[in-house]
């Protein structure tokens, strides 16, 4: 390669074809075909963690849960209104009878989570536990709670 091709910022390419030194070689076949490959699967993926984290916040018992920190007297006094819960979750459901939800929930006030347990009997979901917490506080929200007849 002669001295004025190297000043100049243009370099030969095996094909004949030649390109700026900054500029990016044309793709592959190959390369193009991997590229889109990866790009559907990462787009599937997200897609497949959207609906799946849809259908858990849509489920009856993040709901409910949701709905007993947001009422509990107790948990307003230490958040404060209004409460929000966080966007990540974890969750857990198994055989479609029992349900573990750990929530995150934050307030002008403070922040707590809730750790909520629930099974499934004659086709009606009951918490067995709700216990929200913050970092000075441990709260029941089924303690207080009357139960239904």
């Amino acid at each position: 390669m002669g001295l004025t091709r190297m000043l100049s910022g243009v370099k030969p390419v095996a094909d004949g074809h030649q390109y700026h030194r900054f500029e990016r070689p044309p793709m592959t076949s190959r390369k193009k075909r991997i590229a889109i490959l990866v790009v559907s699967v990462s787009t599937l993926v997200v897609i497949a963690f959207l609906l799946f984290r849809s259908y858990l916040k849509s489920h009856e018992v993040y709901q409910r849960a949701v709905h007993l920190v947001e009422t509990n007297q107790q948990v307003i006094a230490l958040l404060g209104q209004p409460i929000e819960a966080s966007y990540f979750f974890s969750a857990s459901i198994r055989n479609m009878r029992n349900a573990r939800y750990g929530i995150s929930f934050t307030g002008p006030k403070g922040q707590g989570s809730l750790l909520a347990w629930a099974y499934k009997e004659k086709g009606r979901w009951r918490f067995t536990q709700a216990i929200f917490t913050t970092p000075h506080k441990e709260i029941d929200l089924l303690a207080a709670r009357p139960t239904a007849h």
